[in-house]
């Protein structure tokens, strides 16, 4: 069985440094993302991503909770502990509904930071599908090895687990499919990157990037587009979407795309709360 395999952007000077960052801090997803994206395409020299919540209006819990990401397999990992106090003074509530980071706050830290420099297309669907997931990845890993990185702001309850991924898809290969249905390893509203896909004649895989580095190898895991599509559509609510970052001389081949996926150039509400 051949997988076709296809990563979006430059994906050799991202990882390089993906791999050299940890796991994100708790509750700061979406600013672990607007860090690493201006580290890898603007070279910025921020400490990390609680410089980045600063601009975002990220809402942080007053205080220490349970580790936002604990699997019981993932022991002693980094991630697995609570990565409370902050070194930075960020904005904090008691109230659970009142935290988190939102698309229009990761996009203004990533202008904030990058003076412009990179631009962020906010691109969302009145219902996601497994077709317009597709097409979205493909064809933005149609464009080359540019500055392009694509956030997506899911639920992961609907994500397949990834503990185990690695066997599934060696014993899969062997018999010619490719099944991956495994329960999901947590249920919270979070940011991840969808980093490429991975095609074969039993299905499209989106290659998952995620904060933590347990997830997965070494963070990346496959993903059924399907499951994607109904990640990105969170519970029937289309309280979910994707961020294209890029440079401006890019921007117009991203909207190009995001019109022939049928998909809105719009920011959405997670729940969390907009920067002021």
């Amino acid at each position: 069985m051949t997988i076709n395999v296809e990563f979006v952007g430059d994906m050799a000077t991202f990882d390089a440094v993906y791999r050299r960052a940890g796991n994100q801090r708790d509750n700061l997803c979406g600013c672990y993302w607007a860090h690493l994206v201006c580290c890898a395409f603007d070279q910025s020299t921020e400490p990390d991503e609680e410089r980045a919540a600063s601009y975002a209006g990220c809402v942080v819990p007053d205080g220490p909770t349970r580790p936002e990401f604990a699997l019981p397999w993932a022991g002693s990992e980094p991630g697995a502990q609570p990565t409370w106090p902050y070194r930075t003074a960020l904005p904090s509530s008691t109230d659970d509904n009142a935290v988190g980071t939102s698309p229009a706050g990761v996009a203004l830290a990533i202008d904030t930071l990058t003076e412009g420099r990179l631009v962020t297309v906010a691109l969302r669907s009145p219902e996601w599908t497994a077709t317009q997931v597709v097409a979205l990845v493909e064809r933005c890993a149609a464009l080359g090895p540019i500055p392009l990185l694509l956030i997506a702001n899911v639920a992961t309850k609907h994500l397949v687990g990834t503990r185990l991924q690695r066997l599934a898809v060696m014993i899969s290969a062997l018999h010619g499919t490719v099944t991956l249905d495994a329960e999901p390893d947590w249920d919270v509203g979070h940011f991840g990157s969808l980093a490429g896909l991975a095609s074969s004649p039993t299905g499209d895989f989106v290659i998952w990037r995620d904060t933590y580095k347990p997830m997965g190898e070494r963070g990346y895991s496959l993903q059924p587009a399907e499951r994607v599509a109904f990640a990105l559509h969170r519970d029937a609510s289309g309280a979910g979407g994707v961020l294209a970052v890029t440079t401006p001389d890019h921007v117009d081949a991203i909207r190009a795309i995001a019109r022939g996926c049928a998909l809105d150039e719009a920011l959405w509400s997670n729940g969390s709360p907009e920067p002021l």
